[in-house]
């Protein structure tokens, strides 16, 4: 049985230093920062977390402040994270990074931090040390030593998960010699547990107590309980390593007692485990028992197998010292049974190694062998080797140069391909908007103007014939109106005059009028930095995608409020449109005409489109285009 040294992953998060900084305090500032500052308060709550995150990132949208929008996502992925949740994690951290202005190098630095934290969780330490790496060269760009400690401490994480211990404690004094010179009190007793926990690992006690004692010294007010649990839990190994063992339950009860405070589950199963060991080599084994079994419940909780392999153990154990042996087989088939699933990949792939070495040597033998017995006959052998192993290179060098070659004309033919798709797609756009033009011109100066020029003929007519009383003369003045307001409704929506002599913002005020003004749905258009006209393809792309899903929301959403909002963020321009509604499915919209005809126009413009949950349960569209 091993037990391990529990670590705490260190993320990029400093308020208010940080925070306020980015911003001018006023009263907006103030109350994104505090409910930021609240939720990262209840961190350990991450139901409670991420629903006050929520709430910033509704009020920064309505600002819009990019920088504020890049931080509500950033911290919802931090929650996420601490829920387990790593693929929510990881896109939240993708559409920070989309939000975060392109000199936010510290920003950057925090999202890839923390993209490494989770591929080191998950195990996939190739594309942990990538993000780490990313972290730290952004981090260079900045004067602040907490983003270029960070990563090197979750390195040193990474070598010690991969049991090169004297690699992890190198970065962990190097994350540590960095908090010290910056006297963050509280990262710097974090990193004092890692240091100790490394030491624990390399045997080196004396140093182990050294940095672990720091943290539970009775003066110390810096270190968090987390902290404070996780080094009583670790200083209880190094007695045990001693043979200590009453020592060691005491700093292990003590551990619990803290971990129940902060209801830190996989921190109980780890630490019940240690307990269940050490009672049971004082031979105290139902008192062992009692404890192996709360493990298990609590590593149960977490989906953590390992506690629940060595606790099967020490029970099975337990009852084969206490002579009970229909107890102790039940519990040694449930331990083999856990063991079993803990076999993974890399096992396999040792296993695989062995057996290559095995086959190699007994080949190599073989071969002596033979060589021994027939000399000249091998040694024309091998010069017959010789040439087929040239013949066979020279083979495979044209074989790959044939595929190599054959691939980037298979490229080239895709690349052409796709080019000659846009263009069909700019063609029949563009063809499209020609005609909507042409006939919103000729029925507003052909068949509009002809029926207004028949309503005013009509009036003088009845005027003069005296029927000006009469209902039938009414009723056809009003046909005749409304068919006229008809037609001018069909030529604004084909191409509005707005559009193309004012611009964007009024085109849209107009869109929204006309569309929402008769329904149940109230609208709010919000634009910001927009001083002058959009390139003209622009401002129609976005006109149409506004369109596109205003009728959406009118035939589908059962939405009573919409919100659009347009604004220029640094060279880009930002779309939002949000309604309250019941929202929808993204896998059955992508089989949608309108999405595919955004998706469409979007292509000709570079832009790209998010559809997400609103914080009023209906439906949040973000586009993007560049300037």
């Amino acid at each position: 049985m091993k037990s391990r040294i529990i670590l705490t992953l260190f993320l990029s998060i400093f308020f208010y230093p940080f925070l306020f900084a980015q911003n001018n305090i006023n009263k907006d500032s103030l109350e994104f920062y505090s409910l930021i500052s609240k939720a990262w308060n209840i961190k350990e709550n991450t139901k409670q977390a991420f629903a006050i995150t929520k709430k910033a990132k509704k009020l920064a949208l309505k600002k819009p402040d990019s920088l504020w929008v890049a931080q509500a996502y950033y911290y919802e992925a931090i929650f996420n994270f601490y829920a387990g949740e790593y693929k929510k994690t990881l896109q939240k951290c993708d559409t920070s990074k989309m939000w975060y202005p392109n000199t936010n190098f510290y920003g950057k630095a925090s999202i890839h931090n923390l993209k490494g934290l989770v591929y080191t969780n998950t195990d996939n330490y190739i594309d942990a040390i990538n993000e780490y790496q990313y972290s730290l060269d952004f981090a260079k760009h900045t004067n602040n030593l907490h983003a270029i400690s960070n990563p090197n401490h979750n390195i040193g994480i990474l070598y010690q998960n991969l049991k090169q211990f004297t690699e992890a404690k190198k970065y962990f004094i190097k994350a540590l010699e960095i908090r010290k010179k910056i006297k963050d009190s509280a990262f710097i007793y974090q990193s004092y547990l890692s240091v100790g926990g490394v030491y624990n690992l390399l045997k080196v006690k004396d140093s182990a107590r050294f940095y672990l004692n720091k943290i539970i010294n009775k003066g110390n007010k810096h270190a968090d309980l987390r902290t404070k649990a996780f080094a009583y839990n670790n200083i209880g190994l190094v007695y045990k390593q001693d043979n200590k063992h009453y020592k060691a339950i005491e700093e292990y009860k003590t551990a619990v007692d803290l971990h129940f405070k902060l209801e830190n589950y996989l921190g109980l199963a780890e630490t019940y485990k240690n307990l269940a060991e050490s009672n049971q080599h004082i031979k105290k084994y139902k008192a062992s028992n009692s404890f192996a079994k709360k493990a298990i419940l609590y590593a149960r909780k977490v989906n953590t197998r390992e506690e629940m392999v060595d606790s099967y153990e020490i029970i099975a154990e337990n009852y084969t010292f206490l002579n009970k042996k229909d107890s102790a087989l039940y519990y040694y088939n449930k331990f083999i049974i856990q063991k079993d699933s803990l076999i993974d990949e890399s096992k396999a792939k040792k296993l695989a190694e062995l057996q290559i070495k095995y086959d190699f040597k007994e080949k190599e033998t073989q071969l002596l062998q033979s060589r021994t017995e027939k000399a000249e006959t091998e040694l024309q052998l091998s010069k017959t080797r010789g040439w087929i192993f040239v013949l066979i290179g020279g083979l495979l060098i044209t074989i790959i140069l044939f595929f190599a070659i054959n691939q980037r004309n298979k490229r080239k033919t895709q690349e052409k391909i796709t080019k000659e798709k846009e263009k069909g797609y700019k063609a029949i756009i563009d063809a499209q908007e020609e005609e909507r033009s042409k006939i919103a011109r000729e029925l507003h100066d052909g068949v509009v103007q002809q029926i207004g020029s028949i309503i005013l003929k009509s009036r003088n007519l009845f005027n003069k014939k005296e029927f000006k009383e009469n209902k039938a003369a009414k009723k056809l003045i009003e046909s005749l109106e409304n068919s006229n307001q008809d037609l001018r409704n069909i030529s604004h929506q084909m191409m509005p005059r707005a559009l193309k002599e004012i611009g964007i913002i009024p085109a849209l005020k107009d869109l929204l009028e006309n569309s929402l003004s008769y329904s149940d749905i109230k609208f709010h258009l919000e634009h910001f930095n927009i001083e002058s006209r959009l390139p003209e393809k622009i401002e129609v792309t976005i006109y149409r995608i506004t369109q596109e899903l205003i009728n959406n929301i009118i035939k589908h959403s059962k939405a009573n409020e919409v919100i659009v909002q347009l604004f220029r963020n640094n060279s880009n321009i930002i779309l939002i449109v949000e309604d309250n509604g019941v929202g929808f499915s993204s896998k059955e919209s992508k089989k949608g005409i309108g999405l595919l005809n955004i998706s469409s126009r979007l292509n000709m413009v570079n832009g790209n489109v998010n559809f997400e949950p609103s914080p009023k349960s209906g439906t949040l569209v973000t586009v993007k285009i560049p300037l």
